[in-house]
């Protein structure tokens, strides 16, 4: 599956999420939230576009679709357990262990499942980028993740991840030379604007501040 189909897919959890908040609430989504989610969307589209031109002469799109699209309702999903979670007065780092440690288990299962080994590179390099995956990209990360979620509800900490692919291209451009087009400006400017509608639509959703 292409890198690019895969940042559209996941953008969409913000929409997905106000979706199932509302048929959890049994509230309307806010036209201006479903409008801006709908910008990011179409904002990341843009910026991808040459990468999804190519999606149908890949082999396997389909599965890969459907995982993409299974992963996304996770998120969603994951994102309402979490604010229950808040609500109910659990900590973030002892709901971050726990998600961790059913994620690590969950894992196993699967690799075990499939007839995976598994294996360990000494090597330096790989030590080090275990290391950052770990510790800043798994456990510093789903903390602040999850203590956003508890400070401004679902539907706004949720349109993350229409940020997460301007944010990787941003690093990219510095430590791999991506090279900026017109259309990847544009597609910049709209999930900007979809980000301004998003977080300044009013609040449905009460949530509890945590320290």
């Amino acid at each position: 599956m292409a890198t690019g189909l895969l940042a559209v897919i996941f953008s969409t959890a913000s929409a997905l999420t106000m979706v199932l908040n509302a048929i959890r609430a049994r509230q309307k989504p806010t036209l201006q939230g479903m409008v801006g989610a709908l910008l990011g969307t179409i904002g990341i589209g843009t910026i991808f576009w040459p990468e999804l031109v190519e999606v149908s002469a890949r082999s396997g799109a389909s599965t890969g679709l459907a995982l993409g699209l299974g992963g996304t309702l996770c998120i969603a999903l994951g994102g309402i357990v979490s604010v229950r979670s808040h609500a109910a007065g659990l900590s973030v780092r002892g709901s971050t262990a726990w998600a961790m440690a059913y994620g690590a288990l969950l894992l196993t299962c699967i690799v075990v499942f499939n007839g995976e080994s598994f294996t360990f590179d000494p090597r330096p390099p790989y030590v080090g980028s275990l290391l950052y995956l770990a510790v800043f990209g798994s456990v510093v990360a789903f903390a602040c993740f999850f203590a956003l979620l508890g400070q401004i509800g679902t539907e706004r900490a949720a349109y993350a991840t229409v940020l997460f692919p301007i944010v990787a291209l941003s690093i990219s451009t510095v430590f791999e030379d991506y090279q900026w087009a017109a259309v990847g400006f544009g597609g910049v400017l709209l999930t900007l604007l979809g980000n301004l509608l998003v977080l300044t639509q009013p609040s449905r959703f009460p949530v509890r501040s945590t320290a």
